[in-house]
């Protein structure tokens, strides 16, 4: 990150094909300073989601296994494919 010039990082899991009620908030070493009453009420405020967290580390080793070209090249084939059904329904335009 430090290379990048980020300082903090989130994201959703569901963008990188993981399931829904999963995501991450990654920070700069040394950006964020609490005391032990400050860092009590974090870790209370919240569960940790151990299937989302797995989840998410199977979807990543997906992505890496089979690459994000292969990937750009299938969500580009989809996106095509949706964009010449008619939409059901729904009249033409014109």
């Amino acid at each position: 990150m430090p290379a990048w010039g980020i300082d903090y990082l989130a994201f959703s899991a569901h963008k990188i094909y993981a399931p829904f009620d999963c995501c991450a908030l990654v920070v700069r070493k040394g950006l964020l300073r609490f005391n032990s009453t400050e860092m009590e009420s974090i870790i209370a405020s919240g569960n940790e989601n151990p299937g989302g967290i797995a989840a998410l580390g199977k979807a990543l080793m997906l992505l890496q296994r089979i690459g994000m070209a292969i990937i750009m090249k299938e969500e580009k084939a989809l996106t095509r494919w949706l964009s010449m059904r008619p939409s059901a329904g729904k009249k033409k335009p014109g």
